[in-house]
């Protein structure tokens, strides 16, 4: 190559962590290529350029360092050299637009490997079919790790980067499976512990001494605490073709599926949002819960003092608005008070209400003992094939390979069944006692209102509540009750309005049966009213004609 006589380049190496495992491609190789073709070639190299990451785009430091060089020495640099196509990019559309911008302040890009000659018209196909081809053997790569990845997160080998409590580590078959960590371990253990219990808080663990070996902070403790892996369990992430799935993993777990559970439920119960002053909580307990009867904002509270220097309460509207509507806090309390001793239900539609939860309750248990029967039945099917695999394997009708690959799987699905007939044979006594307290509280709501602390009250009324209560003056506004509040208030009140007519009880509509004589009372249609009324009109004279035939 004559022509490249006396020219001046940049020269720019690039390699992965991949590349130098499975080709050797390292950059010390790509060095002396380039060096001894611009010796051979005589070109003065200006500038070398390296770097050790990914090509899918061109968000690379060096890279951008050598665009930046080449532009601040426009009409001083020739030539952009590379060994190969794939190492300047592995994206065709970026790859080109480089080329394109070089091209531009008259830089030509070249690979020494597979020298393309910008004289001939060819050489635009054959630089784009360069660039594809890296393109698609990096797409192929990535399909590849991310089905691998996948394909062991379900057999429930996590693949990730260890979470806190855990280290790099090989199970009895020599494949990688993280191993827990001696000293952190324990010290993750006893985090999820106390938490449970609710015995501490988050910030109470930060500053805790015991802990400061883990190096948590905020964020990373709120990851900690969520994360389902310290239970034994993995996370399968959803695809396009594939749902989200979470299965049993094969590390050892750190704490217990139970006490993850209540750590999830202590998390789930603290509000982060920012609670009143507590003397307004108090007074104004149903402040946010009121609405405007004017403008139907919500109404917020505040007091004011009086000349003699006692503090009034009221509810009012936001004055910023314009709206200066107001109420006096015993007033709006008296008349919530009102509404709540309103609702209460009669004894009979308790009792109703409690054989309805019973028989559900009832129901879900046979529905749970349907399934411990299919979950007995499937525990019992898998142990009949691990049997059988087993004769196989004796047989010589399997290699040991499929022997430990089926019988992984199976122990899997095992441990996963066995896992879910520990569940379905303890027994919730939980439900029995939610339907006593709820009992309870449908037949003294107001009384149990009346006790409650500032926030409980707003939480009593916003589950009953399908939305703001307006009280115009010293009465409540009929309000919107949620569905399954209106289905047990609402509907029953309707009912107890349906009384029953005068004079309709038993006795009276014993009356209008027909007399059993020597012909049985399969009488027309048009007849019955005519025997009905003969029937009651000989009873009402005292003529009593049973006997007669």
């Amino acid at each position: 190559m004559e022509h490249l006589k006396g020219k001046t380049a940049l020269t720019y190496r690039r390699v992965s962590t991949t590349d130098q495992k499975l080709h050797g491609n390292s950059l010390n190789s790509q060095r002396r290529r380039l060096n001894t073709f611009c010796e051979s070639n005589g070109v003065v190299v200006v500038k070398e350029f390296e770097e050790d990451c990914s090509a899918k785009n061109f968000e690379r430091t060096a890279i951008q360092e050598l665009i930046t060089f080449a532009k601040s020495n426009k009409g001083q640099i020739d030539y952009i050299l590379v060994t190969d196509w794939d190492r300047f990019s592995r994206s065709t559309h970026k790859g080109l637009e480089a080329i394109s911008l070089m091209s531009e302040i008259e830089i030509e890009v070249n690979a020494i490997d597979e020298w393309q000659d910008p004289d001939n018209p060819s050489s635009v196909f054959m630089r784009v079919m360069h660039l594809a081809i890296a393109e698609q053997e990096n797409a192929h790569k990535s399909s590849r790790v991310k089905h691998g990845m996948r394909q062991g997160l379900k057999e429930g080998r996590y693949n990730g980067k260890q979470p806190i409590g855990y280290v790099p580590g090989r199970d009895d078959e020599d494949r990688v499976l993280m191993q827990p960590d001696e000293n952190k371990g324990p010290l993750i253990t006893k985090i999820f512990n106390e938490f449970s219990r609710g015995l501490v808080n988050q910030n109470a663990i930060l500053k805790d001494k015991r802990y400061a070996p883990l190096k948590l902070n905020k964020s990373s403790l709120s990851r900690v605490l969520r994360n389902r892996i310290y239970s034994g369990y993995v996370l399968v992430p959803k695809t396009k073709k594939e749902p989200q799935e979470v299965v049993l993993g094969l590390h050892e777990p750190l704490v217990s599926l139970d006490v993850y559970k209540d750590v999830q439920r202590v998390l789930d119960n603290r509000s982060p949002k920012r609670r009143p002053a507590k003397e307004l909580s108090d007074k104004l307990p149903l402040r946010g819960c009121i609405g405007c009867p004017e403008c139907n904002k919500t109404l917020t509270g505040s007091g004011s003092r009086s000349k003699t220097g006692k503090r009034y309460f009221y509810y009012h509207c936001d004055t910023k608005s314009g709206c200066g509507y107001r109420i006096k806090v015993e007033s709006c309390h008296q008349a919530v008070g009102d509404l709540l001793d309103s609702l209460k239900p009669p004894v009979e539609v308790v009792e109703l209400f409690r054989a309805v939860l019973e028989d559900k309750f009832d129901n879900d248990n046979k529905t749970a003992k349907d399934e411990l029967k299919r979950v007995i039945g499937a525990i019992k099917t898998i142990k009949k094939r691990k049997a059988v695999l087993t004769t196989k394997l004796l047989d010589q009708v399997v290699s040991d390979n499929i022997y430990k690959t089926s019988l992984n799987e199976l122990e899997r699905e095992e441990a996963e069944l066995n896992f879910k007939k520990e569940n379905l044979l303890k027994p919730d006594s939980r439900l029995i006692e939610f339907v006593e307290f709820g009992l309870f509280l449908l037949k003294n709501l107001k009384e149990v209102y009346s006790k409650s602390s500032s926030d409980t009250k707003r939480k009593c009324l916003s589950s009953i509540l399908d939305g703001n209560l307006i009280i115009p003056k010293d009465k409540c506004r009929t309000p919107q009750f949620k569905e399954g509040f209106g289905l047990i208030y609402s509907e029953t009140r309707s009912l107890q309005r349906l009384k029953t007519k005068k004079r309709d009880n038993l006795s009276t509509l014993s009356r209008l049966v027909p007399e059993v004589g020597i012909e049985p009372t399969l009488l027309a249609e048009h007849e019955f009213e005519s025997c009905a009324s003969t029937s009651s009109a000989i009873r009402a004279n005292g003529d009593d004609k049973s006997n007669v035939v």
